[in-house]
């Protein structure tokens, strides 16, 4: 019988927000051309709209991620088999990117994560990684959680655990340079991104979470493959 995660584990990980520090060096590469304004989702799929206040955000679109409920998620890109019966997915978004599946273990300090690309109408697995933490809280997971990356097909695009700030945030906002794909995060306390931005030096990627007014809740950025803090909001 799969039991739930412990509702301690999740609280942890949402008591506060991310602490890593913010580095800002010089990018010697030059970035391509910013990508089109998708219409469409990685699957295909028309994305739902968003709400007015969210609609643009700097200018820019705002793409819909869709929550996957967690059976429908898992059967697209189902843990390993050892941890079968030990997880629950805590996390589950198609973006314009792909499918990111973010997982909980029970009874242990980790996080279990699959990504997939959609070729030929179905989802193919591109990466899957076990994320070993000494404690289940905002700080190890940013000081251990790097983007998984994956090239075949193109174009390269990452995916990578983001903590949710616990104050009020309802949507966090993924920079894809013309736009903006937003995860709906609301009581979430941690979730799987996904970017083409910020998976080495040559770029990175603002990831900026909101509240349901559009107003800015935590300004964070992924560079290097790591998601490292901004500013928070004190209003």
């Amino acid at each position: 019988m799969r039991r739930a995660l412990s509702a301690a584990c999740l609280t942890a990980l949402a008591a506060g927000l991310l602490a890593a520090g913010c580095s800002g060096g010089d990018k010697s590469s030059e970035p391509g051309p910013p990508p089109p304004v998708p219409a469409k989702l990685a699957d295909g799929t028309t994305p739902a709209p968003m709400p007015d206040a969210v609609r643009r955000f700097r200018g820019k679109k705002v793409i819909q991620a869709k929550e996957v409920p967690g059976l429908g998620g898992q059967l697209s890109c189902p843990p390993a088999r050892e941890l079968a019966d030990r997880v629950i997915v805590i996390s589950s978004f198609i973006s314009t990117d792909g499918l990111g599946v973010g997982y909980g273990v029970n009874g242990a300090n980790q996080l279990y994560s699959c990504d997939a690309v959609f070729v030929d109408g179905h989802w193919r697995s591109c990466a899957t990684k076990l994320l070993e933490l000494s404690a289940l809280n905002p700080q190890e997971v940013t000081k251990e959680a790097e983007a998984s990356v994956c090239s075949d097909p193109p174009p390269e695009r990452g995916f990578v655990w983001a903590v949710v700030p616990a104050q009020n945030t309802a949507w966090a906002l993924v920079d894809h340079r013309s736009y903006w794909d937003a995860y709906f995060v609301f009581n979430k306390p941690v979730l799987r991104i996904s970017s083409i931005e910020g998976l080495d030096d040559s770029s990175q990627a603002s990831i900026v979470f909101v509240d349901q007014r559009g107003r800015v809740v935590s300004d964070q950025h992924l560079e290097n493959g790591k998601v490292v803090s901004g500013q928070a909001s004190t209003g």
